[in-house]
């Protein structure tokens, strides 16, 4: 059998796609409100590797069973990595064929928009929704897509003729700034930010393996709930096991490290180091608040308190005994230190 996990490019199959249930939901709720006229956008920021591709995608394949009257509407994809998306002519052509929409060549920007506005006067006119991948590269080539480019397609989407989906590394205004650029496009877009998979869409993941649950645990454990690190954790698993030999779980960790870093650019952030880190916060945080409460119990004070007030209470009391051992604080300055935290009733 073939191995079931994806590290390479976006999924294709919308059956092999798992998790973000609820920005799904967000965002078809929202594009029912294009049918009445009232056009919505999302920007859908994440860094690399965190499934921005593969969910614009599955926009495109699943909007036809998601959607009350879908076929008023065409969902595309656009991937501005695209050699036919490098210069503007081409990819406002790009975007009409894809529409189905009739347009002439060599294509200008006003004559676009007229095709964009022409359709929706028509009796089986549609409702566009461009989903547009790698926003970034749009950005870079100012000299081809220049803020005249950007202004027309705000005026395209206040005039609700169509809905924009854009994903990006960052916030669009943000990469505006850096590059210069004016238009008030940039501001139009509802910000959705891509997490880590929840705990329920990480299962629904690793269930596809058939691991065992202690392989389930470990290969969690190893790629935490960030996309592409428990597929790749998977994915070594899994290879490892159709080998019909013991699992070396150490020549997979081996390997599971190398390809993040060599992904990532940055070793230092693969998943066992972030979880070590959360690990000894939660640590920390306990051991505050044991101190907390017994200081709240020894001043009779609440001792019921809410744990953040305990943590608190347990802080203050560490930094102040850091201090004495230090010799920044004397006596008399900790008995006025101390009455003023815990001030008499």
């Amino acid at each position: 059998m073939s191995n079931p996990f994806f590290i390479a490019g976006r999924i294709q199959n919308p059956d092999d796609f798992v998790g973000r249930k609820a920005e799904i939901s967000r965002i078809f709720s929202a594009l029912e409100t294009g049918y009445t006229g009232q056009a919505q956008h999302f920007n859908i920021v994440a860094p690399r590797r965190m499934g921005k591709s593969s969910l614009l995608y599955y926009l495109t394949r699943t909007y036809s069973q998601n959607i009350p009257h879908a076929q008023a509407y065409r969902v595309i994809y656009v991937d501005l990595d695209h050699p036919r998306c490098h210069t503007r002519s081409a990819l406002l052509s790009h975007i009409l064929e894809q529409l189905g929409i009739e347009h002439p060549l060599p294509l200008k920007l006003e004559e676009f928009y007229d095709s964009i506005a022409e359709q929706r006067e028509r009796p089986d006119a549609i409702w566009p929704v461009v989903c547009v991948d790698e926003f970034e590269h749009l950005i870079k080539r100012k000299d081809e897509f220049p803020d005249s480019f950007y202004d027309t397609w705000r005026s395209l989407g206040n005039n609700n003729l169509l809905s924009i989906i854009v994903a990006s590394q960052s916030p669009l205004n943000q990469l505006a700034r850096q590059e210069k650029l004016t238009s008030p496009f940039f501001n139009i877009f509802t910000l959705m930010r891509l997490g880590e998979f929840t705990p329920q869409a990480a299962q629904q993941l690793i269930a596809r393996g058939n691991f065992s649950p202690e392989e389930a645990e470990r290969v969690l454990d190893l790629g935490g709930r960030h996309p592409y690190k428990l597929q790749l954790a998977a994915k070594l698993l899994y290879a490892a096991k159709a080998d019909s030999q013991p699992v070396d779980w150490g020549g997979i960790k081996k390997d599971f490290r190398q390809q993040a870093a060599y992904i990532f650019d940055d070793p230092a952030q693969t998943h066992w180091t972030r979880r070590w880190s959360r690990k000894l916060c939660r640590w920390a945080a306990a051991a505050f608040r044991t101190v907390g409460r017994l200081i709240l119990v020894i001043f009779n004070r609440n001792e019921h308190a809410d744990d953040n007030a305990a943590v608190w209470a347990g802080v203050v009391t560490v930094v102040i005994i850091l201090a004495v051992l230090l010799g920044w604080l004397n006596l008399d300055m900790l008995k006025n230190t101390w009455r003023f935290i815990f001030p008499l009733e």
